[in-house]
């Protein structure tokens, strides 16, 4: 949810020259980035992804990125970052609670993965039904938030460089305003 809603400010934007730069190499990973440049709001943005097919995927990345930004050429700008990874995903929290309160796989009509928790046709069993909704949620909602961090900046060059470590699986969006 977190990414699409995101991605869908990329819409009306013009795709911006990003370098990445990585100093090793993840046999198997996909570890990109696009940036985007909405003249309408002056906002830059940036997207990168660390991911590899693989559930056993462990691997934190180091990012560096070189982004072309002539409009901010000598000014400051304000950048927002969203990390979208287990920190604002409820399921590994699931996952303990899970066993913590004996929610087995027989307590579900098909698959204890599916999202869709609240559905009675996923999560079938009325006692769990009834420790999700009165115990569970409220925590689940919390673990769900995503909590943007502020930095401020000066683009030098012509370029504004934004480093990062982006976990196994994890996405970050920086949108990149004048201050």
């Amino acid at each position: 949810y977190h990414v699409a809603k995101l991605t869908s400010q990329f819409k009306g934007s013009k795709l911006v020259d990003t370098s990445k730069e990585k100093s090793g190499i993840i046999f198997g990973s996909d570890v990109d980035a696009v940036s985007a440049y909405d003249e309408s709001t002056g906002t830059l943005r940036v997207m990168a992804y660390n991911y590899k097919n693989s559930l056993k995927y462990d691997k934190d990345v180091e990012l560096t990125f070189n982004i072309s930004a002539p409009q901010f050429e000598g000014k400051k700008v304000k950048v927002t970052q969203y990390v979208i990874d287990d920190n604002c995903n409820y399921f590994d929290e699931w996952v303990e609670d899970r066993i913590a309160y004996g929610i087995t796989d027989d307590k579900f009509c098909w698959s204890p993965d599916d999202p869709s928790i609240d559905n009675p046709t996923t999560l079938k069993d009325e006692k769990a039904r009834e420790t999700y909704f009165n115990e569970l949620y409220p925590k689940y909602t919390r673990c769900s938030q995503l909590i943007p961090t502020e930095s401020e900046a000066t683009v030098t060059n012509d370029t504004l460089t934004l480093n990062t470590t982006l976990a196994p699986h994890g996405v970050v969006v920086y949108e990149i305003t004048e201050v």
